[in-house]
């Protein structure tokens, strides 16, 4: 993680080569199919075979920084944002000088190297611009980063599935995950990225023997943010009576059963509670005068399951962009809804 000292991956993430240092991915533009991982102590092998096979993307992750490069640079981390790049060929980035790849080393065996040529490249990516592009909401990035979760699985240049017949299938009876699989696209791997990665955290934190304070962490966030309303002079008192109500329902209805100490589970599935009422930071629904009690109440709350599960962290992360993900997924297909009623 940026600003932090070196640590391994977590298991979840399974891959075959070193843990803790940069990872390439080698993404196989068009065609449908999953980025090719290796690590930076591998990619130094691999390299492009003759001008008739290409990889058409190849890209760095270096924490948060993404960029276009045959191996990793000896620099600091990039910041400027990628554009796909051709072997052998420049490409203009947004902003920043052109990009390069290096010399020619032999492919290892076992490596799948898609087969086409530059005008098919060229073909699929003017297709691809021209897929509408979903609308996206506006959000508050306390409740995740939703742009973070596609390139963290790798999904940015995917089309975002078949609204309608997700829609059909939920009108059909079947359960939400179905119809976002039969969806396909963006919708159908969120979903089933949420899934999975639920499964994957819930079992590793009912796994932790440590305890948090439910004072510390729920109880204090509630009282200041109750207090914080009372002392809105932007507010009349009946604005604040019923905000302070509100705020006092929500904490009854969290703390229902709860001990003195609560687990990092638990931690874990109140913050999903708190995420769930603001949409993950998209939604209009909560007044604006809670939101702040609803953001310091939800950070206090990761804060603690960070703290006591620190080995969880970057799945707890991913699974929270996840949910921004198909938070925004689901505005694009009510703002499509919308559009065609008023149309």
């Amino acid at each position: 993680m940026p600003g932090r000292a070196a640590a391994p991956l977590s298991e979840h993430y399974k891959l075959d080569c070193d843990y803790g240092t940069p990872i390439m991915a080698l993404y196989k533009t068009g065609d449908g199919s999953d980025a090719v991982y290796l690590c930076a102590n591998h990619i130094g092998e691999v390299q492009v075979r003759a001008s008739n096979q290409n990889f058409a993307d190849v890209r760095l992750i270096e924490g948060d920084a993404i960029t276009d490069r045959a191996v990793p640079p000896s620099s600091a981390a990039l910041t400027k944002p990628a554009v796909p790049v051709e072997s052998g060929v420049r490409a203009e980035a947004a902003e920043g000088p052109a990009l390069q790849s290096s010399a020619p080393v032999p492919i290892p065996a076992g490596v799948p190297v898609p087969v086409r040529s530059v005008s098919n490249i060229k073909a699929a990516k003017a297709e691809r611009a021209a897929m509408p592009k979903p609308v996206r909401a506006s959000r508050d990035l306390t409740f995740g980063n939703a742009a973070k979760a596609l390139v963290d699985e790798a999904i940015w240049n995917m089309a975002s599935g078949d609204f309608e017949l997700y829609k059909t299938a939920l009108a059909q009876g079947r359960s939400t995950i179905e119809a976002a699989l039969a969806a396909g696209g963006q919708l159908g791997v969120v979903h089933r990225k949420i899934s999975e990665y639920t499964i994957k955290l819930e079992a590793i934190l009912f796994e932790s023997k440590a305890r948090i304070s439910r004072e510390e962490a729920i109880d204090k966030p509630f009282e200041q943010a109750m207090q914080q309303i009372i002392e809105n002079d932007a507010l009349g008192d009946a604005e604040k009576d019923a905000a302070v109500e509100r705020i006092g329902a929500l904490q009854e209805s969290i703390n229902k059963g709860l001990e003195s100490e609560i687990s990092p589970l638990q931690a874990h599935r109140i913050a999903c509670v708190l995420g769930e009422r603001v949409n993950w930071g998209t939604s209009a629904a909560v007044a604006e005068e809670l939101r702040p009690a609803y953001r310091a109440i939800y950070s206090s709350a990761r804060s603690a399951l960070r703290r006591s599960a620190p080995h969880a962290q970057i799945l707890e992360e991913r699974l929270v962009n996840l949910f921004a993900a198909r938070a925004d997924l689901d505005h694009a297909i009510a703002a499509k809804d919308s559009q065609r009623l008023t149309a």
